[in-house]
């Protein structure tokens, strides 16, 4: 019983204490995901929508812990490398909410869609909004020491860049320190943060420094192998050789401002990319030419300015912008009027779809989270209701088995408490029953020598009987024969006491037989019989007439009636039974 309670009680604190499963594969699959796809910065978007869906489809082949959460993460990831970034958006989010940071997985999960909802934020020109996210993320890497995570790089410089938007370039300069801090020794990632270390010198207006960090980005750029064949790359050290030129124009050297402007307008007309990142190099150009009074090259700058103002999305107002004072320097006024409407238009309209959409964001995420906190709220309140149940269950099984032990433990005491009293009740009787036999053995020593003594008196008597009879013969040999039938009559007398005392003999020693056994018993029964009761109820037992009775104890007939009905008011009281019935019976 008591084991069967202990292996109970194992049974039930096992279940509550040792966990189930394993997410070494989930974890296995998030790593592929990210490493080799989302964060490989050598792979197309076009690409990544390739292997994300090749990687799912190899998932959905396999079975481990977790797969469903593992697939949801997939396929949000797939939706963003598609363009959905605002469908892509609020599906991170929610995934975030249902994270639980203490699990390997989740972090993994949720420090990744951090990443990606301050991309997706920062493309849009929401920054504000974009740092509150990625905060987060340096948060949880801070309070929880994760510092291997493979992209604590891309936190710290994120946050950087939204800092620098923001005009808060001391904490900006902190972050970005950081992340270089954190190098993963990949020269791409390097020059993302000296890139973005440059341009928060530049508005520091420490040129000098702003040019030793491109300079620096440019270095890492060209170290990587076949960089012409990725597009998306090349486009980068297109942008940091436009960033030199209006650096070094900026300082006033025009001759590298010049030079590093025209490798930066050749490496754009390999790839058919319009942005903002055009700037740097033609603002260079279109000045210099100005300056110098280029007439060829003048009209051919005016033209590709407005181009690319044409085919630009975000930061049109720029090039607008760059037209207008271009303009000026020529003494149209004309055209700066009018470019410096469009440019005025140009910025309220880019400017207008930036609040919206920092409005729109902030009222659906914040809707978002407070459905995600609700259902949250709920699932976590069936959740403690749940715990409750079998933290309730689980006590009561252990107050059950503590009052069952102890339960056993109070009958294995008063057993045992029992058992002593028992054998204390038994060593009682046996030593009683040792008193009796003893006196019983002396009882029988003494019986034995009243049967040796009677046994020699019986033959002494018999003797004397004997001789009186032989005497008696002879004396009727001598007489004459006048009176012998009297003299016949007294030798009869005489034979019968010899034959008598033979028979009394007999009985005598088979009352000694059946004595000691016989004794026992009528004397366990009776503890207050005396021994010559004792020897009275052994002449019963052998079924003796009072007759007989009384001529072996030399007693008359009617003193062994009186002495018969006082014993049988002693052993049996008033109850109808016949004394030797009850004394066989014994």
């Amino acid at each position: 019983m008591g084991r069967v309670l202990v292996l109970l009680m194992l049974l039930i604190f096992g279940s509550v204490v040792f966990p189930q499963g394993s997410n070494n594969k989930c974890r296995e699959y998030i790593n592929t995901l990210e490493a080799d796809i989302v964060f490989n910065q050598y792979v197309t978007e076009k690409d990544k929508v390739e292997k994300i869906r090749q990687l799912v489809g190899e998932v959905n082949k396999t079975d481990f812990d977790r797969k469903e959460f593992f697939l949801k993460y997939a396929l949000v990831n797939l939706k963003l490398a598609e363009k959905q970034n605002d469908e892509a958006l609020y599906e991170f989010v929610e995934l975030i909410e249902g994270c639980d940071t203490t699990n390997q997985v989740d972090l993994l999960v949720y420090l990744g869609s951090l990443l990606k909802i301050g991309d997706i934020l920062r493309e849009n020109g929401v920054d504000e909004l974009s740092y509150d996210y990625v905060k987060k993320g340096i948060q949880t890497i801070e309070v929880n020491n994760y510092k291997t995570y493979p992209w604590i790089q891309n936190f710290y410089n994120d946050a950087g860049v939204d800092l620098l938007s923001m005009g808060e370039y001391e904490k900006s300069k902190s972050l970005l320190k950081n992340a270089l801090f954190y190098s993963s020794k990949d020269g791409l990632q390097d020059a993302m943060i000296e890139y973005n270390l440059s341009f928060l010198y530049f508005e520091m207006g420490d040129l000098d420094s702003a040019i030793i960090h491109q300079e620096n980005t440019r270095y890492y750029l060209e170290n990587i192998v076949k960089l012409s064949s990725y597009a998306h790359l090349f486009q980068r050290y297109a942008n940091s050789l436009g960033s030199l030129s209006f650096f070094y124009y900026s300082l006033g050297d025009f001759e590298k401002a010049k030079t590093e402007a025209l490798k930066a307008k050749l490496a754009f007309e390999k790839i058919d990319v319009f942005d903002s990142g055009r700037y740097p190099h033609l603002y260079t150009l279109i000045n210099l030419a100005i300056e110098n009074g280029d007439q060829d090259q003048i009209p051919i700058l005016l033209s590709e300015i407005e181009n690319v103002a044409n085919k630009v999305e975000l930061g049109k107002y720029n090039f607008l912008q760059l037209l207008s004072d271009a303009y000026g320097e020529l003494g149209d006024y004309n055209q700066v009027n009018n470019y410096l409407k469009k440019t005025f238009d140009q910025f309220q309209a880019e400017n207008s779809i930036v609040i919206n959409k920092l409005q729109l964001y902030n009222s659906k995420l914040q809707a978002q989270i407070l459905t995600i906190e609700k259902n949250r709220f709920q699932s976590e309140k069936k959740e403690l209701k749940r715990k409750a149940f079998y933290n309730t269950l689980f006590i009561s099984l252990i107050l059950i088995s503590i009052v069952a032990i102890l339960y056993i433990l109070y009958i294995k005491t008063r057993n045992k408490k029992n058992i002593l009293e028992k054998e204390k009740e038994i060593s009682k009787i046996e030593l009683e029953k040792n008193e009796i036999k003893t006196k019983l053995t002396e009882s029988e020593l003494k019986e034995k020598r009243m049967v040796t003594n009677r046994l020699a008196s019986h033959i002494k008597l018999k003797q004397e009987t004997e001789t009186a009879f032989l005497q008696k013969i002879k004396e009727l040999k001598r007489k004459n024969t006048q009176n012998i039938e009297a003299e016949i009559s007294e030798l009869q007398v005489k034979m019968m006491n010899i034959i008598n005392i033979d028979q009394n003999l007999e009985q005598h020693l088979q009352v000694d037989d059946i004595h000691l056994e016989f004794r026992l018993k009528l004397k366990e029964k009776h503890p207050d019989i005396n021994e010559k009761e004792l020897q009275f109820c052994s002449y019963l037992l052998l079924n003796m007439t009072t007759k007989e009775i009384g001529s072996i104890t030399n007693q008359s007939d009617g003193a062994i009636r009186v002495y018969k009905a006082r014993l049988k008011s002693k052993l049996i009281g008033k109850q109808e039974i016949d004394l030797i019935d009850y004394l066989q019976n014994i």
